[in-house]
């Protein structure tokens, strides 16, 4: 998990990321705009996803997932990684008293 302070949000990841996407899906983790995606560079679509959440206009929390072999085929990387976003962005609002 990374938090990035690019100063262009989400429109970094659109701007980067979505022209090499090999996944792209656009949505949402508690309330906040966010992405799923896969690129030709971050591993096989199978087993890798990668979320930014865009948590203010200026900053993304980033969340990257490699599933273990056993779950290669059997699950979604993008849908377990989407409940890890929804758990980590939870907790961060928790923290925040929000």
């Amino acid at each position: 998990m990374t938090y990035d302070l690019t100063h262009d949000g989400l429109s970094s990841v659109y701007r980067g990321s979505k022209p090499r996407a090999t996944v792209w899906r656009e949505v949402s983790t508690q309330s906040f705009p966010a992405v799923a995606y896969v690129t030709d560079l971050g591993g096989s679509k199978d087993a890798f996803c990668a979320i930014s959440v865009g948590v203010a206009d200026s900053a993304t929390v980033d969340i990257g997932l490699t599933l273990s072999r056993a779950k290669v085929g059997k699950s979604d990387p993008c849908a377990v990684n989407a409940q890890i976003a929804d758990l980590v962005i939870g907790n961060l609002r928790q923290k925040a008293g929000s």
